[in-house]
């Protein structure tokens, strides 16, 4: 994957969400490529020193490290937070790429899992980076957004406080939706400032997030992970995206 960017020859600090795998995997990669320095957020410490291991080996870019971070648990968010800010480091791009589909379950705090994960974990760390991100600036935040994101009609709040439901599939539209009304929110905060948010979406892609995603591939459905992630880095890198974009 080729992205021709002006901001390639400069180094950037970014902070990738689910960058153990997938779509976050290629997107860690991508930005390692360009000589970035890049953290992968992630659960599993295994699974990050294997992703850790292979980015390095494909980019020949030794700066890349992990960050543990459970999106369900506010309190490991800020443990995340915490240990990013113990490096002493810009952060020029930020890119909320992990979610999860079908799991059932609360949050650490009692929240509904899917909506808990996808959308209040994020919201946490967006939020306790943004003062990280401003002194950085010019940087950008890019929030992996769904085409599902269209399909509510509002949002049931009792929900969000209770165990994931049967229709898992409307809990997690909402909370696709609400990173786009995130997204718009904070374009609009940070107006007159040179942070930019923006809400892609990648598309179908043949990814681990539910079984249908892992046997697409055999059935020549959706697209690589990889390309999966070009709308990703060409939205954190290119000169086109300083402004706020939203592809859904």
């Amino acid at each position: 994957m080729e992205i021709n960017t002006k901001r390639a020859e400069i180094m950037q600090v970014c902070l990738v969400t689910g960058g153990n795998s997938g779509v976050g995997l290629m997107t860690a990669i991508g930005l390692a490529r360009l000589g970035n320095h890049v953290f992968i957020a992630c659960r599993s410490a295994n699974k990050a020193a294997k992703a850790i291991d292979y980015i390095r080996q494909t980019t020949g870019n030794e700066n890349v490290e992990f960050l543990p971070l459970d999106l369900a648990s506010l309190d490991s968010v800020r443990k995340c937070v915490k240990l990013f800010n113990s490096y002493n480091l810009p952060l020029n791009i930020l890119v909320n790429n992990a979610g999860i589909f079908n799991n059932r379950g609360t949050t650490k705090e009692g929240f509904e899992l899917i909506w808990g994960t996808n959308y209040l974990g994020h919201f946490l760390l967006t939020y306790l980076l943004l003062e990280n991100l401003q002194k950085a600036a010019p940087s950008r935040i890019i929030m992996l957004a769904s085409d599902l994101a269209l399909s509510p009609s509002g949002i049931d709040w009792n929900l969000l406080v209770k165990r994931t439901p049967l229709n898992f599939l409307k809990l997690y539209a909402v909370s696709k939706l609400c990173l786009l009304l995130l997204t718009r929110e904070l374009s609009q905060r940070l107006n007159n400032s040179q942070v930019t948010v923006n809400a892609i979406h990648p598309g179908f892609v043949q990814s681990n997030i539910t079984i249908w995603h892992r046997l697409s591939k055999y059935l020549g459905l959706g697209i690589s992970s990889e390309a999966g992630a070009y709308s990703t880095l060409f939205c954190a890198t290119s000169l086109d995206y300083q402004i706020l974009v939203e592809n859904f």
